[in-house]
């Protein structure tokens, strides 16, 4: 003869398994999911301040997808052209009153400078097209400023380009683009730009 009661208490136990496994392993995907959200703006002047930048788009690559040393040429791109910025607001407030030189040595942004924002600057545009299509997810900027977008638990690099502000640079032409690294780690997770002039 069988026992039946000593099978009824082993399946029973199997079953209570396969319960908990599916409800932990579902629990442990959900909780892993996060929400990130924030606010993308672009400084209008100094009267009116910010504005939201409708239309801007938040890209986010995952962190093994981008080479660190493009990221460093990218931090370099990014000092010199505000540096270019600068020199050249001051170029166009002086007025041709003062002389190129005395503006480059208050602006800070030298002809090597100049030279080299030259060299990197088609490259830095290379990254942002490989990044770009590399994006795993991407959030547009609605008329509020807003955007919010759901990404697994990770490390990625998040890249904001901008819909109403660009430089003169190859790379910006189009619209400014801001990088920042970011680590995804809780359940809601805030991440916003400012696009200065």
């Amino acid at each position: 003869m069988f026992n039946t009661k000593g099978m009824k208490t082993k399946s029973s136990k199997l079953i209570y398994v396969l319960i908990a496994s599916f409800f932990f392993n579902n629990v442990i995907c959900i909780a892993q999911e996060c929400k990130v959200q924030g606010i993308v703006r672009y400084k209008f002047n100094d009267y009116v301040g910010y504005k939201s930048d409708n239309g801007a788009q938040v890209y986010f690559v995952e962190k093994e997808a981008i080479d660190s040393s493009n990221v460093e040429i990218w931090k370099e791109y990014e000092a010199l052209a505000d540096k270019q910025a600068f020199h050249l607001l001051l170029m166009n407030e002086s007025d041709g009153v003062v002389g190129e030189e005395t503006v480059r040595e208050f602006s800070k942004f030298s002809v090597a400078d100049e030279k080299r924002l030259n060299e990197i600057d088609s490259q830095c545009l290379v990254y942002y097209i490989k990044w770009v299509g590399n994006a795993s997810y991407v959030a547009l900027v609605d008329d509020s400023g807003k955007y919010e977008v759901e990404i697994p638990f990770g490390e990625y690099y998040v890249i904001a380009k901008s819909a109403n502000r660009e430089r003169l640079t190859i790379t910006e032409l189009t619209g400014r683009a801001l990088l920042q690294e970011t680590n995804i780690n809780k359940n809601v997770k805030i991440i916003s730009f400012d696009f200065k002039y």
